[in-house]
């Protein structure tokens, strides 16, 4: 699925064969889609809007939210989905069974990405900063009642996140660094500097795979070692990561 904020069409592609699929018509602003079994959660920043949309391309229901949601995570163990919203510095929690926001609170300024650590009930979200103010923590939300539990030095700029049972990863954008944080202390265990630019971040079964904005490259860590292993030209500008996974690996 291929979606942008200037974009008032949302496309789809199969990944066997690269061809387009389907089109389907959206108000501009699209920033972020989350999909569950049985819907797609479409976040438009310039609306304000979570919509609930079936894989037909259907409207069923349209979330009103707090101002510039931009990205969206599920948190199934207290059936809610969380909404990160840009410029206000706010979280947004929406049960997922009445499809309503049931508690908004403050974070992070200019806040892009969200993790939930499930084990100890932990929202992490990054961002930039705002103006002058470069962001040089991740700020850690409670997923029962939103408060914040911690701020976690990992500078500068974080932006993405992924998790193992060892560790959470955060990717700092502005400093090209690369952090491993014990879950329960905090604890910085491990950094690395990588890449030029970095903007991306998943994870496969035993690598971290970074997409490295300025230098055209993807590049490989190894999880156990916390070495870049590799690394591999993908052209101008990448920009975001999708991983299929094969069954056979």
């Amino acid at each position: 699925m291929l979606f942008g904020q200037d974009m008032d069409e949302m496309m789809m592609y199969t990944l066997s064969t690269g061809k387009e699929k389907k089109r389907w018509r959206v108000n501009k602003g699209v920033t972020d889609v989350l999909v569950t079994k049985h819907e797609l959660l479409v976040v438009n920043e310039k609306d304000g809007t979570v919509s609930v949309m079936t894989f037909d391309g259907k409207v069923k229901e349209t979330i009103a939210t707090p101002p510039s949601p931009f990205s969206i995570v599920a948190d199934d163990k207290h059936r809610q989905w969380i909404v990160i919203h840009f410029k206000d510095g706010a979280i947004s929690f929406i049960d997922q069974a009445t499809k309503q926001v049931k508690r908004t609170v403050d974070t992070l300024d200019f806040a892009v990405s969200g993790l939930v650590v499930a084990e100890t009930d932990e929202l992490w979200v990054g961002g930039h900063g705002s103006g002058a103010y470069i962001q040089q923590e991740a700020y850690v939300h409670s997923l029962v009642d939103g408060r914040l539990l911690a701020r976690v030095k990992a500078e500068t700029m974080p932006i993405q996140f992924s998790q193992t049972s060892e560790a959470v990863y955060v990717l700092c954008h502005g400093s090209n660094m690369l952090y491993a944080f014990e879950p329960k202390t905090k604890h910085a265990i491990r950094s690395l500097n990588i890449g030029a630019n970095p903007f991306a971040m998943i994870k496969t079964k035993s690598e971290l795979i970074i997409a490295s904005y300025d230098s055209n490259e993807l590049v490989f860590v190894d999880e156990k070692t916390f070495k870049q292993t590799k690394t591999v030209s993908v052209g101008q500008g990448p920009f975001y990561i999708f991983f299929r996974d094969a069954k056979e690996e």
